[in-house]
């Protein structure tokens, strides 16, 4: 089984998956490939071009094929309406053909996923990434994260995705995800 967890930046799913990959919860992980790139380009997120889309979205797809074949529960953060949401506010007129690639993907019809909800004010306090320019960071992040919806409606998985709120704390959340995820596995 395939799941992914999606949210804005600084909603805690490095956190997540690591807590789950540590607790032996999930057998295969992908941590969130944009941020990857960043530090590998050390570019702007807000800055991107159509080429860069792409080739995220191809790095995605490939991974999606290593997960197809895994045993027990798979994992990946942001994944493609993570990945599509950015798409939405910094490249729009990409939108249709990086959700037509994505469409591609051999998990899309089967995935689960878990949407992550978080306030302005709590990604200003956890962001570690851009601490120097917070304000900014926010501003950015919330309006990728108010395009999740959309992306999760155009790739198809509105009906298979759980929203859940990040205030209880990073262990009351950890603690929901494994309930979900051994819900699906039900």
């Amino acid at each position: 089984m395939f799941m992914f967890i999606c949210g804005p930046h600084a909603s805690g799913k490095t956190s997540i998956l690591r807590a789950l990959e540590r607790d032996n919860v999930i057998t295969g992980c992908g941590y969130e490939i944009g941020k990857e790139i960043f530090y590998r380009d050390k570019g702007i997120p807000d800055q991107r071009d159509e080429a860069f889309e792409v080739e995220l979205t191809r790095m995605e797809l490939e991974r999606d094929m290593n997960f197809a074949n895994l045993p027990g529960v798979s994992m990946s953060e942001t994944w493609h309406p993570g990945n599509l949401a950015y798409v939405a506010v910094r490249n729009p007129k990409s939108f249709n053909r990086l959700r037509d690639l994505m469409m591609t993907s051999p998990l899309i019809k089967t995935a689960w996923g878990i949407k992550l909800l978080t306030t302005p004010e709590q990604m200003h306090e956890r962001t570690k990434t851009f601490s120097d320019n917070k304000e900014w960071a926010v501003d950015f992040h919330s309006r990728v994260g108010d395009k999740i919806d959309e992306c999760l409606e155009a790739l198809g998985l509105t009906e298979r995705t759980v929203t859940l709120a990040t205030d209880g704390g990073l262990d009351y959340v950890i603690e929901k995800v494994k309930g979900i995820i051994i819900s699906k596995r039900v």
